[in-house]
């Protein structure tokens, strides 16, 4: 989908690297997934509006923009156990 083709980013900055941005297209594709799990009509837009949220984070500390990246990929994970167990 054309959301997926740009990892749920409008305004990507250009200054990212790839590290980053294959991280944050991670981050977008397990937001989606934990969306469609939980039932969400339209998975894609909720995680393109998780990812301005994580994108105002990132902004102005770019220098912990993976660190903060991999802390929300893994509280995305942590978030997707809780819904197999039910529990969110």
């Amino acid at each position: 989908s054309l959301h997926a083709a740009n990892h749920g980013l409008r305004n990507q900055p250009t200054n990212m690297n790839n590290a980053i941005i294959s991280k944050l297209a991670t981050l977008f594709q397990i937001r989606t997934v934990n969306y469609r799990i939980q039932g969400d009509m339209h998975p894609e837009i909720a995680a393109q509006f998780h990812m301005e949220y994580t994108l105002k984070l990132i902004k102005g500390q770019e220098k912990y923009a993976e660190q903060i990246i991999n802390e929300h990929i893994e509280d995305a994970l942590k978030y997707r156990e809780q819904i197999a167990l039910g529990i969110y």
